[in-house]
């Protein structure tokens, strides 16, 4: 069964899909599931989510605030300490789930958020398991590896962000 879900966070709404079991004995455990640096839950979450439910664990994957369905004013920002506050939300939201049982919660992540669910299996005491796929673990080198490390490229980057920095501190708009 797939149910469409909106869940608070913060002042925005993130949208989310719940994936059940079509058999099996609820309540169900359950994965909640999120994108990495740019990915919205349909791009990459339903492979994996629709193993995960042939095996008779629910799956509640959404997008993070700012990205695709979810709200959120600066759209594709990404901000790592809102993501993560995210998953806990989404934590907060799915232990009150009928069908779901609250004491079988994993937190599930790609890329970026991989690195996310490596923190919330530190911080977040209701994530009993934590899977964490291809982990982003240091954003600051990646960015530097996928632009060319001390390259033009990255350079390039570095400048933009500074000038926007600037700009703002001096009343102008957010680029």
């Amino acid at each position: 069964m797939r149910r469409e879900i909106d869940i608070a966070s913060g002042r925005e709404t993130l949208k989310a899909v719940l994936l059940t079991p079509d058999h099996g004995s609820k309540p169900y455990p359950l994965v909640i599931m999120a994108g990495g640096w740019c990915y919205v839950k349909e791009i990459v979450l339903p492979q994996y989510a629709d193993e995960i439910v042939r095996r008779n664990i629910a799956v509640l994957m959404f997008d993070h605030r700012n990205f695709g369905e979810s709200t959120g004013k600066l759209r594709q920002h990404v901000d790592p300490w809102e993501q993560i506050e995210d998953y806990r939300n989404v934590v907060s939201y799915a232990e009150q789930l009928p069908d779901i049982d609250a004491n079988r919660l994993a937190i599930w992540g790609i890329s970026y958020s991989g690195g996310h669910a490596l923190i919330l299996g530190a911080i977040e005491p209701r994530a009993k398991c934590v899977v964490s796929v291809v982990p982003v673990v240091d954003g600051y080198r990646t960015l530097q590896l996928v632009h060319g490390y001390g390259a033009y490229r990255f350079n390039l980057l570095k400048n933009a962000i500074l000038e926007d920095r600037r700009k703002r501190a001096a009343g102008g708009e957010r680029a």
